[in-house]
């Protein structure tokens, strides 16, 4: 069965800090109990790029990404700096493609400047260990018709997790399918209990 098991490959993408990839990857091997790959960085690609809206589009991006799987059962996220977006969504922070099985993050709206707040770096790793971890998990599901009844207490566990650590006031004007986040980690945990939830929150914060 751990031959069948899905690796997880993480994939900078244009000008993002390698070393904060590589502490990425480092980091969710153990939490997701998968090997982790780091690939060679990829330029961004052109035909993603909207010049009107200054902006990539996400599904262009993890087209190129379900590329570079050896196999259907890798799971491989990206990472890149830039702005990107879906036709429904003026901009986002990172979105998966289950039938693909890739992801990915961007780091343009979890830096404080976009919010116009002084920088800070300590807080860019946290913020993307989160949302990559909120990807993986959309990716390392099951449908959410199949979700069981779990008690309150997972579910409160779930609410922390979901919590992107920035202002609460900027993500209520962002729209999330919250509810749909909550099922499908009710669903990991319940059907995962080999990790740990305090583990991932003690990592994230």
């Amino acid at each position: 069965m751990a031959a069948l098991k899905s690796k997880i490959v993480v994939v900078p993408l244009g000008e993002v800090d390698f070393m904060i990839v590589n502490r990425l990857a480092a980091d969710l091997g153990p939490i997701f109990n998968r090997s982790v790959d780091i690939l060679k960085g990829m330029k961004l690609p052109q035909e993603a790029q909207n010049v009107i809206r200054g902006q990539y589009y996400a599904m262009v991006i993890m087209s190129k990404l379900e590329r570079v799987k050896a196999n259907s059962r890798e799971k491989v996220i990206g990472v890149c700096e830039d702005d990107l977006y879906l036709p429904d969504q003026n901009s986002i922070i990172g979105h998966a493609d289950t039938i693909s099985g890739t992801a990915v993050v961007s780091l343009w709206q979890i830096r404080q400047e976009f919010y116009g707040l002084p920088e800070n770096d300590s807080q860019v790793y946290p913020r993307l260990y989160k949302e990559s971890l909120h990807q993986l998990a959309h990716l390392l599901m099951y449908p959410s018709a199949v979700i069981p009844n779990v008690s309150i207490i997972t579910a409160m566990i779930c609410r922390i997790l979901i919590i992107k650590g920035i202002i609460s006031a900027i993500y209520a004007n962002v729209r999330w399918s919250v509810w749909s986040d909550r099922l499908c980690l009710l669903y990991f945990f319940t059907n995962h209990p080999q990790i740990n939830p305090n583990c991932i929150i003690t990592r994230a914060i």
